[in-house]
C-alpha cells in the first residue's frame, strides 16, 4: 500500500472544502434520500444516522473521507494514463475507441449524505469522456443530455457495427461532431427502495 500513499499526499486536508449544500431540501420526502447504509457497513461508521436525522458528521471525518475519495480518483487517473501509454507502446492507441464513464454520481456530504442512490442531480450526473480514431473535435465539451444506455449504439456506430432494432438508447455520435446540437429534453431515473423495516433500509 506504500505506493498508494503518493496519491494521498497530493492533497492537503486543511484545504479540502465542505459541501456547499450540506442540508437536504426543505420539505423533501423521506424516501427521496438514501439511507447511507453502504457507508454504515464500513468499520467505524456503524453509528451514523439517516440523512434526515439530526446526525452531523464531524469536519475531521468529512475531510478524511473526501481526502480518500480525491486520492482514489487520482489513482484511477494514473492507471488510465498507464493504460493509454501501454496502448501506444504496442501500437493500438490510434485505432482504438476509448470511453471513460461513471455508473453514478456520488455525494460527498451534499444533502447531509454520502454515497449514491437518489434521484437528485448529483447522483445522476456522471462523467463520459470518449476518444476514437479520426476524431475531428477533441477536448470539446457538450452539455447535451445523454444516458448510459446510449453508449452501446454510439460505440456500435463508431465501430461500424449494425445496432439491433430492439436495442434501447440513442447514438450520440452526432453530438461528437456538433456538440451544441439540439438534443434530448429529458431522461428518466428510478432507484429501487428497500422494503420498509429492512435492516439496511
Amino acid at each position: 500500500m506504500q505506493h498508494l500513499k503518493k496519491y494521498w499526499n497530493l492533497y492537503d486536508r486543511e484545504k479540502i472544502s465542505m459541501a456547499v449544500n450540506p442540508e437536504i431540501p426543505e420539505g423533501a420526502p423521506l424516501h427521496s434520500m438514501n439511507s447511507m447504509y453502504e457507508l454504515r457497513h464500513y468499520n467505524g461508521f456503524e453509528h451514523i444516522g439517516h440523512p434526515t436525522s439530526s446526525y452531523r458528521m464531524s469536519i475531521d471525518t468529512i475531510q478524511t473521507l473526501k481526502h480518500g475519495y480525491y486520492a482514489s480518483v487520482s489513482y484511477v487517473d494514473a492507471l488510465l494514463g498507464g493504460l493509454i501509454a501501454h496502448m501506444k507502446t504496442i501500437g493500438i492507441y490510434e485505432n482504438t475507441i476509448i470511453i471513460v464513464f461513471g455508473d453514478h454520481g456520488w455525494k460527498l456530504g451534499e444533502l447531509n449524505s454520502w454515497g449514491k442512490m437518489t434521484n437528485y442531480t448529483i447522483d445522476l450526473k456522471v462523467p463520459m469522456i470518449i476518444r476514437y480514431p479520426n476524431q475531428k473535435l477533441r477536448g470539446v465539451k457538450s452539455y447535451a443530455i445523454t444516458e448510459l444506455i446510449d453508449m452501446f449504439p454510439s460505440l456500435s456506430e463508431l465501430a461500424g457495427i449494425p445496432v439491433p432494432d430492439y436495442m434501447q438508447g440513442t447514438s450520440f455520435v452526432p453530438l461528437l461532431e456538433k456538440p451544441d446540437l439540439s438534443w434530448k429534453k429529458a431522461t428518466f431515473s428510478q432507484f429501487h427502495r428497500r422494503p420498509k423495516g429492512s435492516a439496511d433500509g
